[in-house]
């Protein structure tokens, strides 16, 4: 008795897991596997303040001026400016804002921050858009 292809039963195929296509769920997979990790080498090294609650602020809190200035960047490129000077902007905001709130109060070491950052902008603004220098050096 001869058999056609039609009539052979399907063979078993093999399903191999594969990651999902949305970005969204593969990142949150990522960071669950990054969390499990992490906890495994608390659990083995024995280091408690490793997963801490206070570990985790702190890293939150020294990351928001990073933060902030990725967002700067991200509005400049969006108009087309190259601007690799914000972290020398936030400098010169923190020197403001330390050189007078030292000298005349909290309330004016805001308003001195956002002067001498917004000096370091226009200093940029006016180099490369009025006198025409390259946004990157």
């Amino acid at each position: 008795m001869t058999t056609t292809l039609a009539s052979q039963p399907d063979a078993p195929t093999r399903r191999r897991l594969a990651l999902p296509k949305s970005a969204a769920v593969r990142w949150m997979l990522y960071a669950t596997l990054g969390v499990v990790l992490l906890s495994v080498l608390r659990v083995i090294t024995d280091a408690g303040d490793l997963t801490d609650g206070g570990t985790f602020s702190a890293a939150l809190l020294l990351a928001v001026p990073i933060l902030l200035a990725g967002l700067g960047g991200l509005f400049a490129e969006q108009v087309g400016v190259v601007n690799i000077g914000l972290e020398g902007m936030m400098v010169l905001g923190t020197f403001g804002a330390g050189w007078a709130g030292y000298e005349f109060g909290a309330w004016w070491g805001v308003i001195a921050a956002f002067a001498f950052g917004a000096l370091g902008g226009l200093l940029h603004a006016l180099a490369t858009v009025t006198f025409g220098v390259d946004h990157v050096i």
